[in-house]
């Protein structure tokens, strides 16, 4: 924890990589110690129950839908979280998310989305060997383990807030992660299959065995049993307090205008008041959707809705197409906001279709997701013999027609002249 101060500015993710390091570096010098146990228990191998066809196949599923499961997390699992006050005392006491700096708020999302594109991006080889799975999920608890510490020192209310960050913290966040993204993908007219659905639940049982969730608190055995402890702990926590409103308007505020997606205050605000349902986004102060907006929400749903549809036809090209969008937009961003020199620029299909397309900007927004969509669609009819496949003409069209929706979209999601729906003391 000494030198945590002065690495804050480098992010959450900065401090809890510099702490494995640490750690890593005193249990070679004290075989032993509780920090050779710890290290110890991330080299035994994974559990007994794994399934690593599950897994991967969860990896695969996340980013197949890439597009509508980083909408998920964002709009329902971040924002309706703040919905919860024993979070957000932590929350609160940390700075993390509830900073008034946009900038800071920001590398904290990116930094959370780049922990998760280190357990879903490079298939179950993350898990071994200390992979960046396995990397990223001991940097998160070690982070953990210094916040509690830290609270606990200074004076935590424990008979008011419980111990912060345990185990029911841990579960309900790492449910949030899971059932609420198959949940938020629904909503979002993107189903998952059942088989799709207990894949995913496969892979985030095995994340929440590397946070630190003990077997008994870990209900990610089946999508039905992690649902309803989800359902149950939600029951638990969610009662939204005064500042939750105030921390919910920060972070859509924070992301608003801002890459990957590019869209407004109001466009964010409607994707939640979508995901929440009324009375959860009624607490949190998130006012319906005006007439314009809830056109291009319309358009979004559609083109979300065809993506889904592509994926269900071709998931294995989509996913490394997002894997690879994911990594190099992700690094980009967090370069930038780190203030870190950026790396030589390295040649992408994304790059390459841009350049061709003549795009002056390289942000990677939703209409420049459709370009390699359509690369993949051509690149794939030309391999088509049979003029007659019904199937592979009904994913084409759905490719094109979702390209052509993310385009309309995006060029749509300019600032309207109309009153933001939060109240202006919030």
């Amino acid at each position: 924890e000494s030198g945590e101060g002065g690495e804050r500015k480098k992010g959450s993710q900065h401090i809890g990589k510099s702490l494995l390091y640490k750690v890593k570096k005193y249990s070679l010098d004290h075989p032993k110690s509780k920090c050779d146990e710890l290290m110890t228990s991330f080299e035994l191998g994974p559990p007994f129950w794994v399934d690593w066809e599950k897994v991967k196949r969860g990896q695969e599923v996340y980013l197949s839908r890439a597009p509508s499961c980083s909408l998920s997390l964002l709009h329902l699992s971040l924002v309706g979280g703040f919905g919860s006050p024993k979070i957000n005392k932590v929350l609160e006491s940390t700075g993390y998310l509830t900073s008034k700096k946009a900038k800071a708020v920001q590398l904290r999302l990116y930094e959370t989305m780049d922990m998760v594109a280190d357990c879903v991006v490079g298939g179950i080889e993350v898990f071994k060997d200390w992979g960046t799975a396995i990397e990223a999920m001991a940097a998160v608890r070690l982070l953990h383990a210094s916040v509690r510490r830290r609270l606990l020192r200074k004076g935590w209310d424990v008979e008011k807030f419980g111990v912060p960050i345990n185990q029911a913290d841990m579960s309900v966040t790492a449910l949030s992660f899971s059932v609420n993204v198959i949940f938020g993908s629904e909503a979002l007219g993107c189903p998952f299959t059942p088989k799709e659905r207990e894949a995913y639940v496969a892979l985030w049982r095995l994340l929440s065995h590397h946070l630190g969730v003990l077997p008994v608190n870990n209900p990610h055995t089946s999508f039905k049993a992690a649902a309803s402890a989800l359902e149950s702990l939600a029951i638990h926590c969610i009662s939204p307090s005064p500042s939750s409103a105030s921390h919910a308007l920060t972070v859509l505020r924070s992301v608003a205008g801002t890459p990957p997606f590019n869209f407004t205050l109001e466009f964010h605000s409607a994707i939640s008041h979508l995901m929440m349902g009324p009375p959860l986004a009624s607490a949190l102060e998130i006012s319906p959707p005006t007439t314009p907006v809830r056109l291009r929400l319309r358009i979004l749903l559609l083109s979300l809705k065809l993506h889904s549809l592509l994926s269900s036809f071709h998931p294995l090209p989509l996913a490394a197409s997002h894997a690879s969008a994911l990594r190099s937009t992700l690094s980009t961003l967090l370069i930038r906001l780190r203030g870190d020199t950026p790396p030589p620029p390295r040649a992408t299909l994304l790059t390459g279709i841009q350049e061709i397309l003549g795009a002056q900007d390289h942000e990677l927004s939703l209409r420049k997701h459709a370009y390699p969509l359509v690369v993949l669609t051509i690149y794939w009819l030309k391999r088509v013999e049979n003029p007659w496949e019904a199937v592979g003409g009904v994913a084409a069209a759905a490719v094109l027609a979702g390209a052509a929706a993310c385009v309309v979209n995006d060029y749509l999601s300019v600032p309207l002249e109309w009153k933001p729906p939060f109240r202006g003391d919030v």
